[in-house]
C-alpha cells in the first residue's frame, strides 16, 4: 500500500511547547485514504466501526480497538460507519527520553519505542490492538483530559506527560506483547547504554559483557542482529536522540547539553547530530518553534 499524502507535524499542532496533541474525531461514512505522517500515532476507537488496513493486513474496528503507527508507516480507514476516535499525536523523543522508566515493561519499549531503540529497521510495524472494554473506559477518560488539558489556555508539559503515560500503563496491563528471540543479555546491554548516556559517562562496548557468560563478539552479533547496529553505532544515534529532547528546552544552552552527554566540544556534538538529523542542532530547535535566540 502506498500512501496518497503525508501528514505533517505542522498540521496537527505538534511543536516544542506542544509535544503532544489529541483530537476527537468522528468519522460517519468517510474513507480515510491511504498516508503516512512525520509523527508518532495513537488511536483509540471508543464507538462506531471501520476497517483498518496496513499493508496486507485488514482489521475490523470497533470500541477498544488501538492503532499504533510510527513516523513513515502506512495505513488506512475502509468502510467507517459513525467511526469515533481519540487521535493521539506526539514526539517520541519527548516522551521516551529516558527509557530508563520503561526497560521494566519490554512490551512497552517495543509497542511505542521500537522507533527509536531500533532506527532503520522496521520490526514493528503499525499495530492494531484490542484493549477490552475495562481498559477502553479508562484510556478514554484519560484521553479526555488530555483534550481538556490542550485546550487550557496554560499547559502543563507535566500533567500531559502523566497523562499520557497512564495511557501507555494502560495499553501494558492490558495485553502481553511477546518479543521474540530476545536475548537477555542485549536488553540488558541497551540498558548499560541508556545508563551511559544519561550519566554523561565514556562508552567502550566491551564492558557491555562484563558479568554475562558470553564472550564480547558474540554479544556484539547478537545486539547487531538484534538493532541493526553496531553497540557503538547505537549508542552514538541514542544519544543524539536524548539530545533532541533537551534542545526541545529553550531555557537550556546548546553547549551545556553537548557537555552533559559528553561530547568533547559542540563542534563534535554538531557533527554527530547531523549525522542522524540532517541538520545542526539549532536548525533543528528551530524547526520545533524554538526561535534563533535559544544558543
Amino acid at each position: 500500500m502506498k500512501a496518497e499524502y503525508t501528514i505533517s507535524r505542522s498540521d496537527v499542532g505538534i511543536s516544542a511547547r506542544r509535544p503532544i496533541s489529541v483530537w476527537k474525531l468522528l468519522e460517519r461514512h468517510k474513507v480515510v485514504r491511504p498516508h503516512d505522517h512525520t509523527y508518532h500515532e495513537i488511536c483509540l476507537c471508543v464507538g462506531g466501526s471501520g476497517w483498518h488496513l496496513t499493508g496486507d493486513q485488514r482489521k475490523k474496528i470497533s470500541r477498544g480497538s488501538l492503532l499504533v503507527s510510527a513516523p513513515g508507516q502506512v495505513h488506512s480507514i475502509e468502510i467507517p460507519e459513525w467511526l469515533e476516535l481519540f487521535d493521539l499525536f506526539y514526539l517520541a523523543e519527548w516522551v521516551f527520553h529516558d527509557f530508563q522508566d520503561y526497560w521494566e515493561h519490554p512490551q512497552l519499549c517495543m509497542l511505542f519505542g521500537a522507533s527509536l531503540l531500533y532506527s532503520g529497521q522496521e520490526l514493528v510495524p503499525a499495530r492494531h490492538l484490542d484493549l477490552g472494554s475495562v481498559f477502553a473506559d479508562a484510556a478514554q477518560r484519560e484521553c479526555e483530559d488530555l483534550v481538556a488539558a490542550i485546550n487550557n489556555p496554560v499547559v502543563s508539559q507535566l500533567y500531559l506527560r502523566a497523562t499520557f503515560e497512564k495511557i501507555l500503563a494502560l495499553v501494558g496491563a492490558s495485553m502481553e506483547i511477546q518479543e521474540e528471540g530476545t536475548r537477555p543479555e542485549v536488553w540488558q546491554s541497551l540498558r548499560r547504554i541508556e545508563t551511559f548516556i544519561q550519566n554523561g559517562e565514556p562508552f567502550r562496548p566491551k564492558v557491555l559483557a562484563s558479568g554475562t557468560s558470553i564472550q564480547a563478539t558474540h554479544l556484539s552479533r547478537l545486539f547487531v542482529r538484534k538493532t541493526g547496529k553496531s553497540p557503538m553505532e547505537f549508542y552514538q544515534q541514542r544519544r543524539a536522540q536524548i539530545a533532541c529532547v533537551r534542545l526541545l528546552n529553550p531555557l537550556r544552552s546548546i553547549t551545556d547539553i553537548a557537555m552533559e552527554l559528553g561530547y568533547s566540544d559542540t563542534a563534535h556534538f554538531s557533527r554527530i547530530f547531523r549525522r542522524y538529523y540532517q541538520i545542526s542542532p539549532r536548525a533543528f530547535r528551530i524547526r520545533h518553534g524554538i526561535g534563533a535566540e535559544a544558543k
